[in-house]
């Protein structure tokens, strides 16, 4: 083989390589639970994080909700009505809070999946509430 050296990565190796590496690590400041299947539970506690805990299921609610009504942010193959986003939502929920009966709803793949995609909806909407906050200031003053 010449011109190959010892040790030396195509650009496709050590894309794989790099692959392979965020598949093992957790990203960073996402929370995790002690084991999996995770709960309901911890998921409200370390993910939603609202002010009180009566705050939490509303908001994790209008999540799943938005998510059915409005796909950009997660991944879905079609939106739904408003109606139909709500029935889906409480489905989910009913889903989870089974799972929860046996011992927890999310495995690492789902906590990763939902956790992420809360964050970025969570983050997301924050954002829009400071833009619209900052609009009727200017305009007030």
């Amino acid at each position: 083989m010449l011109g190959r050296v010892v040790g030396a990565t195509t650009p496709l190796q050590r894309g794989f390589e790099e692959l392979k590496k965020r598949a093992v690590e957790w990203p960073a400041g996402l929370p995790k639970p002690d084991r999996f299947p995770a709960t309901l539970k911890e998921f409200l506690r370390l993910i939603v994080k609202a002010k009180t805990p009566a705050d939490c299921m509303p908001r994790l609610l209008r999540f799943l909700r938005e998510g059915y009504s409005s796909p950009p942010w997660r991944a879905r193959e079609k939106s739904y009505t408003a109606d139909e986003a709500e029935v889906k939502a409480y489905d989910e929920m009913q889903a989870i809070t089974e799972a929860d009966k046996q011992g927890g709803y999310f495995t690492k793949l789902q906590w990763l999946m939902l956790a992420s995609e809360y964050r970025d909806w969570w983050r997301d909407l924050k954002s829009a509430q400071a833009r619209e906050s900052a609009a009727k200031r200017k305009s007030a003053g």
